[in-house]
């Protein structure tokens, strides 16, 4: 049929139309992982992105609060049946992922602008509802201009990208789908758009594959232990499904979106953390006085946060404490999206306020909430209330876990911090959010 990258397409036999050709947006972004952990990329201008830089990332976000949280070691080390998984790919190369080298890794920026134009192109390559805070998540028509552009330039990278190490020096299979799929995608909707349908907009994810094979899923299920029908099968099992009643038509699934953020993902305490059981049967109602005395202490080390010392505080924290500080920061506005009717004092009112801007700012498209200078204090005052009362009472990496303990720790929190918990403990005593 003559197709490549360059002629994405042939006429149909009968009607003369054009049909289009595309490579599986979500397998082509599971290989286009899979080779820059494999190989590493060397982008037109020089610049080398490689597997150690992904790892480096990793060794100075590795607090108990951590800004990549969704970027562990098993999104580096993908073997066998993961290398196939579509959900960590998208998560390696993310725009949080991207942001997270921006702003700690100075020296990093070209390779932060490849990632979050790698995720911005794949985010139109898999757009699926009409409307979105993101443009990029909008489906493809709706803002041509922007996603053109987007399109246009991450186009020319895969073009002239080599891979570190590799003999062949030619195109890759993956480059050449991601080639094809640009192409393709603009053709077809200069072509639907100039047609008598006058098509407004396209949802991407409708090219992909995964309608295909669950269809051809549902096709070996009907043959019981056959999956492997020769054609005439096949072609009785398909009339047995079109004629079968209450038909379920196959869903796409394997596809999915990684910017929205949900409860399961946050992970407040490390999971070397193990109950301390003493007595079963006692109820905790005092606090030991040497424990006491450490209490009132706590907080004395904490540093101020303020608008008037908000520089200086950056300029004095490592790369992992300003990582750590960005964790914080993200836990800070979640729990304030649960409580801004509340406290809409705590959160920070005028963003040009705050210089360098921090690790929440340079995430949101206008989602997140921003806490303010005295909730980022007071977060770190909770924090470390909480190790004190666990870990000076139970050990290293131990809670107490006997009974009484939570009413008492809320008690001493509500007691400590009046104007700002009494509220928010009464409102979650009874859920699964402490602000603690």
């Amino acid at each position: 049929m003559g197709v490549d990258y360059e002629n994405t397409s042939f006429k149909h036999p009968v009607t003369g139309n054009p049909v289009f050709c595309f490579a599986d947006p979500p397998h082509l972004i599971k290989l286009f992982r899979n080779n820059l952990l494999d190989h590493g990329f060397q982008l037109k201008d020089g610049t080398e992105i490689r597997k150690e830089d992904f790892v480096e990332l990793l060794y100075v976000d590795n607090s108990e609060f951590r800004v990549c949280y969704k970027l562990t070691s098993r999104h580096l080390e993908v073997t066998g049946a993961e290398r196939m998984e579509v959900r960590t790919a998208f998560q390696t190369i993310s725009s949080t992922v991207a942001s997270a080298f921006g702003k700690y890794f100075p020296e990093k920026d070209k390779l932060a602008a490849f990632i979050q134009l790698a995720n911005d192109a794949f985010d139109i390559l898999n757009s699926r509802i009409r409307d979105d805070k993101n443009p990029m998540k909008c489906s493809f028509g709706l803002h041509l201009q922007t996603q053109t552009q987007v399109l246009d330039r991450f186009y020319e990278e895969i073009l002239h990208m080599k891979m570190i190490g590799a003999k062949n020096q030619a195109l890759f299979p993956f480059q050449k789908g991601i080639l094809m799929c640009i192409n393709s995608l603009k053709n077809m909707y200069e072509y639907l758009h100039n047609s008598s349908l006058r098509v407004k907009y396209i949802n991407v994810n409708r090219i992909n594959q995964d309608v295909a094979e669950n269809g051809f899923s549902i096709i070996r299920s009907i043959g019981g232990f056959k999956h492997t029908p020769n054609a005439v099968d096949a072609k009785y099992r398909l009339r047995m499904l079109c004629l079968t009643w209450h038909l379920l038509l196959p869903k796409s699934s394997a596809a999915v979106m990684r910017a929205d953020s949900s409860d399961e993902d946050i992970v407040l305490f490390s999971s070397k953390i193990t109950p301390l059981m003493l007595d079963e049967k006692t109820n905790v109602t005092a606090i030991p006085d040497e424990l006491e005395e450490q209490l009132a202490e706590c907080n004395n080390e904490i540093a101020e946060i303020s608008r008037e010392t908000w520089t200086e505080y950056n300029e004095n924290l490592t790369t992992e404490q300003q990582c750590e500080l960005g964790g914080e920061e993200f836990i800070a506005g979640y729990i304030l999206s649960k409580l801004k009717s509340y406290f809409p004092e705590l959160i920070l009112e005028d963003e040009e306020d705050r210089a360098p801007s921090s690790w929440v700012q340079d995430i949101s498209k206008g989602s997140l909430v921003i806490p303010s200078y005295k909730m980022l204090q007071l977060l770190k005052e909770w924090n470390k209330y909480f190790f004190t009362f666990h870990f000076n009472w139970g050990g290293k990496w131990r809670y107490n876990n006997c009974y009484g303990v939570i009413d008492l720790l809320q008690k001493r929190i509500a007691a400590k911090y009046t104007n700002t918990m009494k509220t928010s403990l009464e409102i979650h005593k009874n859920s699964d959010i402490l602000a603690c």
